[in-house]
């Protein structure tokens, strides 16, 4: 599994403000002979530009898409723009002055130029360069959709995100896809697709990467999101490392979840080590659409021992330290109705309250308990009898990990 690193601490998220409407009015016509004076393409490019100075717009974003056709899908892709102070976060799209540069420059290579501005504000929102190319996967195709001006949000507080997380735990759906948009002059330039089954990562994938042998990223359910969220933030304005944070974010109305964040990162110590992180750091969580997956694999799992599970039996429980790589010898735990009745450690029978022991529906209730206390928790269930066979879990800088095998009927 690749990670972040330091910075995947600092994702966080808001609504944003209402979008500017981006119906268009104003649209130009094919030419093959570019003008600088009105009336044609040239002049309505110069009223455009006129429109969009006059608004006064130098921090913004929207959705900026390349339909470059049959190329790759990481191409593509709808990406989030952010245009801050005048200048663009990372790499992904281009901000609105680009696009008029872009289009001047066709205009004055001759080219085929077809352009909608905004009718209001004069951004470009779609942008045809050799049209007629398309047909041999040729031309230029440019979006620019739901141009937002300003960063949405309020200050970034603790109390805020835990009214935040209160709502997400209560609302969120048993399984749930969504994107996350990294957006800085870093290597996690990305979007990342994210499937979440209960607490676990049924699947992701990397939907487009400024440099993707660069990327460095694993993917986060939304709950781990708000655990290191409040671990930052919780660090007060200073965070040990040497960096003062700060930023504006707010959350989804109805789930809670963060969609938006926008941070201003002041590194005070270049060698500590948060001496790395970007200047600016912006990061969305968006398309939350629930998922009927048959149950969570937790709710599968313990419906499935709740069917065919014995009530007599007998395992093998090994306790794991992750970070050393090792293991302690096996407990065998005896189980009757329901209840531990034994505990023997290297043929030497021990008292069940000074060693881990637990029934399966023990074990089930622990793992629910923790999760539902925000803790991240990896589990691998058998198939047969759904019983956990391997659990990690992480309690902050703690990690509990044991396995359960040759589990037996008596």
């Amino acid at each position: 599994m690749r990670h972040l690193g330091l910075v995947v601490i600092l994702v966080l998220a808001a609504c944003g403000t209402p979008a500017v409407d981006d119906d268009p009015t104003t649209t130009t016509t094919p030419t093959t002979s570019p003008t600088t004076t009105l009336p044609g393409p040239g002049g309505e490019l110069a009223a455009a530009r006129a429109a969009w100075a006059a608004a006064g717009l130098d921090t913004y974003h929207f959705t900026f898409q390349d339909d470059c056709g049959e190329c790759l899908p990481e191409w593509a892709t709808p990406k989030l723009a952010v245009v801050w102070d005048g200048a663009l976060v990372g790499r992904a799209g281009l901000g609105v002055d680009a696009l008029f540069d872009v289009i001047e420059s066709a205009l004055g290579g001759g080219r085929s130029v077809e352009v909608v501005y905004h009718p209001e504000l004069g951004y470009p929102t779609d942008i045809w360069i050799d049209r007629e190319d398309r047909a041999h996967d040729g031309g230029t195709h440019l979006l620019v959709q739901g141009l937002e001006p300003g960063l949405p949000g309020s200050e970034v507080t603790l109390a805020g995100l835990d009214a935040a997380n209160d709502l997400w735990t209560r609302t969120r759906p048993p399984a749930y896809e969504f994107r996350t948009d990294f957006v800085c002059e870093c290597p996690i330039d990305a979007t990342l697709w994210t499937l979440v089954d209960g607490q676990r990562i049924a699947d992701w994938r990397i939907e487009w990467a400024r440099d993707e042998a660069a990327v460095d990223v694993s993917p986060q359910t939304i709950d781990q999101v708000f655990n290191d969220l409040r671990h930052l933030l919780a660090e007060g304005e200073v965070v040990e490392g040497g960096a003062r944070i700060t930023g504006g974010a707010s959350y989804h109305p109805e789930f809670g979840y963060p969609a938006w964040i926008g941070l201003n990162i002041e590194v005070l110590d270049p060698d500590s080590p948060m001496g790395d992180l970007p200047p600016r750091l912006v990061i969305a969580i968006r398309d939350v659409v629930e998922h009927d997956l048959a149950g969570s694999a937790f709710a599968r799992a313990r419906e499935r021992w709740s069917q065919v599970g014995p009530s007599d039996y007998s395992y093998e429980l090994t306790e794991h330290d992750i970070e050393e790589g090792t293991f302690g010898p096996p407990h065998v735990v005896v189980v009757e109705a329901d209840r531990v009745r034994s505990v023997t450690l290297d043929g030497t029978e021990v008292h069940p309250d000074n060693v881990p022991a637990y029934t399966i529906e023990d074990l089930f209730d622990m793992i629910e308990t923790w999760e539902s206390a925000g803790h991240r928790v990896e589990t691998v269930f058998d198939e047969r009898l759904g019983h956990p066979v391997l659990v990690i879990a992480h309690h902050g800088e703690e990690i509990t990990a044991f396995s359960i095998e040759a589990l037996r009927p008596r």
